[in-house]
């Protein structure tokens, strides 16, 4: 019989690693854990001198964003952390490898919308998957272009611009 791991079984797990360094790092060092990163170097912000930087990668949260039923805290919660932790991890971009959203409506954008807003200051990319866009690739005006496409991302200095159809920033 062959192993194999589900989708969403690699999210969930995916989903715990915020949690778990966060409970490691207390155990570690409760001084390091104690400070606020308002103390830490760069005003909080990732030191753009480090020789190593972190790029946040959060895999599909389609099933967290679902009209079907769903609860968008874990992926508010993933990226507060993630904001929080900017400075002390050195983490410099945060990307979204795609899937969204389920079924890709008004409705589930408008709450992936809400849940990335939990991000702050934190730069980051969407990516379209094919949950959130449909039809035969021929993409046009949709929810998802209207909730992430470049006007979301051209306030953030990590902007370079975008695809004539907007899709890709």
């Amino acid at each position: 019989m062959e192993n194999s791991l589900s989708r969403r079984s690699l999210f969930r797990a995916a989903a715990a690693v915020p949690i778990l360094s966060a409970a490691a790092a207390g155990t570690t060092s409760a001084t390091a854990a104690a400070a606020p990163s308002a103390t830490t170097p760069h005003g909080g912000r990732p030191d753009p001198t480090a020789q190593r930087f972190t790029v946040a990668v959060l895999p599909d949260t389609q099933y967290l964003l679902d009209d079907g039923g769903s609860d968008a805290e874990p992926v508010r919660a993933t990226l507060r952390h993630l904001d929080r932790e900017r400075a002390q991890d050195n983490i410099v971009f945060m990307t979204q490898l795609g899937d969204v959203t389920e079924h890709g409506t008004e409705t589930e954008m408008r709450a992936a919308s809400r849940a990335f807003d939990a991000a702050g200051r934190l730069p980051y990319s969407v990516l379209a998957g094919n949950h959130d866009v449909s039809g035969d690739d021929q993409r046009g005006d949709s929810p998802y272009l209207r909730t992430f496409g470049p006007q979301r991302f051209s306030r953030m200095k990590t902007y370079g611009g975008s695809s004539p159809d907007g899709y890709n920033s």
